[in-house]
């Protein structure tokens, strides 16, 4: 895709955001939910996929999935209070 192309995509999506404030409360849980869901690949890294062993490598991680888990790491326990 074009660099132009994705700067009209992204304007267009500055531009719905003022929209979606307005109708955020008329939303119910579930949308809200699913619209995050759907979003959320859009504006977060994706994380590479590790597979589980005994040790992980991190020394061939990816930057972004070194950011992934280091971030929520250091967030685990505020959601808690």
């Amino acid at each position: 895709m074009s660099r132009d192309a994705k700067q009209l995509i992204s304007d267009f999506f500055e531009e719905k955001m003022i929209e979606l404030n307005q109708i955020w409360t008329k939303l119910t849980p579930r949308e809200k939910a699913n619209l995050l869901v759907n979003l959320a690949p859009y504006v977060a890294a994706k994380l590479a996929s590790v597979a589980v062993s005994a040790e992980l490598n991190f020394k061939d991680m990816p930057e972004s999935a070194l950011d992934g888990i280091a971030y929520r790491l250091y967030n685990m326990g505020k959601n808690e209070k």
